[in-house]
């Protein structure tokens, strides 16, 4: 009797599945197209704990209907300024860098593994649709190294005419680092994407100068353990 009631309890388990397997994706998922699109083509913005603004545009192929391979062109700038500078040992002249805004403009590759979910399609035409995207990935800084231009003026008042200039590279720095990327996305009939997103990385925007040394002295530029970044983004497939 119990082995008749558990076989009885299990078939009506693996009939519940049956069930929901063949009519929940016939209902709201992605219905059956002839042909998919295969490219996916997405601009992004989004602000991070570094008080950065980022731009990104991306290419994604897709290898199938839930999986695909991403390449992003990562973009950042810092509105705030950066100032480098002090007086050598023996006071004589004092030191700074020729330009800190080419430092506050960061650029990195993304490379990325895209998977999709089954889009959960709305309304009556089926038209509109939900659906989740998660794309773990590398981010590769460009350059990983920057380098400097220190000039020296005579540390005397009113003297701003560089006596000498020289170049400082920064040494040590990481070239590579993870993220991973979650993001809701609208999609609008076939074409369109819309989405809100979030980052995490381990990146760090500003090791490519973190570690240029002179006179003793370092940049002193924020750092934080993990980089936060919250996006949205606007896309077209075909």
């Amino acid at each position: 009797m119990q082995k008749n009631m558990y076989c009885h309890r299990h078939g009506y388990i693996w009939l519940t599945v049956f069930l929901l397997w063949n009519i929940l994706p016939a209902q709201g998922q992605e219905p059956d197209r002839e042909q998919r699109p295969k490219w996916e083509i997405e601009l992004a913005g989004a602000l991070d704990n570094y008080g950065l603004w980022e731009v990104e545009p991306s290419v994604t192929y897709r290898l199938s209907r839930h999986t695909g391979l991403t390449l992003g062109l990562w973009m950042a700038g810092s509105p705030e300024g950066i100032s480098f500078g002090g007086t050598t040992a023996d006071r004589h002249w004092r030191w700074q860098t020729y330009s800190m805004d080419d430092y506050t403009r960061f650029f990195a590759l993304r490379p990325s593994f895209r998977w999709r979910s089954p889009t959960w399609w709305l309304g009556r035409d089926k038209d509109f649709g939900l659906g989740l995207v998660l794309s773990p990935g590398a981010t590769l800084p460009l350059p990983a190294n920057h380098t400097l231009q220190i000039d020296y003026f005579p540390n005397q008042e009113g003297v701003w005419t560089a006596i000498r200039s020289e170049r400082v590279k920064n040494r040590g720095a990481r070239w590579l680092f993870a993220h991973a990327h979650i993001a809701v996305t609208a999609q609008i009939s076939e074409n369109l994407l819309l989405s809100a997103g979030y980052t995490c990385s381990n990146f760090d925007p500003y090791e490519s100068i973190r570690y240029i040394t002179v006179e003793g002295r370092q940049p002193a530029v924020k750092h934080h353990r993990l980089m936060h970044s919250w996006s949205l983004a606007l896309g077209i497939c075909f």
